[in-house]
This record gives structure tokens, sequence and C-alpha cells, in this order.
């Protein structure tokens, strides 16, 4: 079983967009997949409709080490797809958790318990520092983080997730291991500023022992908003029609554009094929081999082909971790 938590120190990167479509994707590929909602705004819990919902959720999971399926585990609409629902409106978990002997270290001694019904677990977490979103990294394998690319994002991430590494180091006497971060471009369009923060991003943790970027992008494209109001993966929109005979309009390229975030406008529309390729890059590159982009200096610019790489400059507020 591969835990993985989607985490962010900073609200709207997308974490419950990019938690949902991933864990729907792999539940139509046949993974047993459990979603868990940490976060008190649960928009995970009501992104998709229950076919079946248990009583409780993940205040009974956490507070009262709850783990049978009929009490917390609720079923969606989606096959293979199951949820532990957010039931913590007023934020209660944190302060009780702060008080517990293990408290940090609670979901990591859970996670066994689901071993033998799932074959992945994907955790929503809160847009903000808490013990919480501690907790859930280190009762993961696999992190998450969407940044978006745009400055502030990318200061935010410098300043608050790595300052979160950074504190969480002495638990690994613990046993308790931080997992290794993979950054997700999320929403990128197609600007320059965009692209240049997208390939800074690459080369400042190029050489990081804990963070990595993942290879997939995911675009600013209309389709996941499409999803999101109905209830519905992006993978599962049905493709649009061809017009005046004309077949729809989709990148053609061996290598998709959205591979290294080198595309153009007519890339950024409401098909459904740029969607499945991107949450099947994301699920091989983090899921199942963990790899790394290669420098940003050895990617290509052009949207196909192979272009001359671009010269690159470090936007002021971005610098490489110490």
């Amino acid at each position: 079983m591969k835990v993985a938590a989607v985490v962010s120190t900073k609200g709207g990167p997308g974490k419950t967009t990019v938690g949902a479509n991933l864990g729907a994707f792999c539940a139509d590929a046949g993974v047993r997949t459990l979603l868990i909602d940490l976060d008190n705004q649960p928009s995970l819990s009501s992104f998709y409709n229950l076919s079946h919902e248990a009583p409780g959720g993940t205040y009974q999971l956490i507070t009262s080490n709850e783990t049978r399926p009929d009490q917390i585990i609720s079923q969606t609409i989606i096959p293979n797809l199951s949820l532990i629902k957010s039931n913590d409106p007023f934020n209660l978990l944190s302060n009780l958790l702060l008080h517990a002997a293990d408290g940090r270290l609670r979901l990591k001694n859970l996670m066994p318990a689901f071993a033998q019904d799932f074959d992945l677990i994907l955790i929503d977490t809160q847009g903000a520092r808490s013990i919480v979103l501690e907790m859930a990294l280190l009762g993961s394998q696999v992190a998450i983080s969407p940044i978006t690319p745009d400055m502030l994002t990318a200061r935010e991430f410098q300043r608050g997730m790595l300052q979160l590494y950074r504190d969480l180091e002495p638990l690994a006497a613990l046993g308790a291991v931080t997992p290794v971060l993979n950054i997700v471009i999320n929403k990128l369009d197609a600007t320059n500023d965009a692209n240049l923060i997208y390939h800074t991003l690459t080369e400042t943790f190029s050489d990081h022992p804990k963070i990595q970027m993942v290879e997939t992008t995911i675009p600013a494209a209309v389709s996941f908003r499409r999803a999101a109001t109905e209830g519905i993966p992006a993978h599962r929109l049905s493709e649009p029609s061809s017009q005046d005979g004309q077949e729809p309009r989709y990148p053609r390229c061996e290598d998709p554009p959205m591979r290294h975030g080198a595309f153009r406008n007519e890339d950024l529309h409401d098909g459904v094929n740029s969607s499945r390729l991107v949450l099947a890059n994301g699920v091989r590159d983090v899921l199942l081999h963990g790899h790394s982009s290669e420098r940003a200096a050895e990617h290509p610019t052009t949207r196909c082909g192979h272009g001359e790489p671009a010269i690159l400059h470090t936007p002021r507020g971005i610098e490489k971790p110490r």
C-alpha cells in the first residue's frame, strides 16, 4: 500500500482538485483508493457524490483510533474510490493532537489498518502550517505539493514548506522520516512569466535531497473546472464533438506539451485528452517511479521538435536553499 499526502502551507494552489482527480484516475485504473480529507474546510468530502455515507469520519479516526470500515469509510459513486470524510468543522483536532503523546505520529500508526483493503491512500490537508499537516506528512511515503506559477506562491513555498521540513528533521530519530516532496506545477498558463518561474524552480531544486520537480505539469485548462462542476473526474468528461467536419483540436505531439510546460494558447482548450495525459504522467512519475525532472536547461522549449534551450535568469525572491 502506498500513502501519499497532498500538502501546502498556502491555500489556493489546487490541492483538493489534484487529489480528487488523481484518486479517481487511479480508481478507474483498478487501484483500490482511499481519500482522507484532513481539511476542516471539507471540499474533498463533497467533490464526488456518495453512494454510501459512513456515520463517522476523520474526527473519529484521529481521536478514537477508529479504523472499522463501517464506521468511518464512505463509498463514492466511483468504483474503487472510498472516502474518510472531514467532520471537524471547528478544527478541534489540532488542539487534541497538540496534547496527545503521539500527536504527530498518530496517523502513521493508524495506516497499517487499511493495508488489506486499499492499494493507495491519498490525504488532502489544510492550506496552512498546523500539527494536522505535520501529522499527514509524517504518515505518508510520498508528498505532493501543487504550486501555481506565480512569484508569491513560489516565495511562500520556500518560506513555508522548506521551513516545515527543517523543523521536522529531528523526528527522524524516532523513525518519523519526512518523505521526498514532489513539486507539481498547477494551473500553468502560456505566459513567459509562468514558464520562467517553472524552469527556475526546476533548476533551484535540481540537487536538493528532499525536493524534486515532477516532470508533469498541469495546464490551466477549463476541463478541470467543468469536471468539478459536474462532480466527476476530468478524465471522464465527454470529448467535444468536431465542428464543420474537422477533428477536435488536441495536442498531437509525441511528447505532450504539458510534460515540460512548453505549450501555446491553443493547447489550453476544453479537451479531455490533455487531462488524461496529465493524470497518467503524474501517476507514473510520482506514485510509481518517483522520477524527478531533468535540469531546466536540458528541457526543450518548443512545443514539438528540438528547440534550443532558453537562457534563464533567476527571478528575485527565489533563492537556492542552503
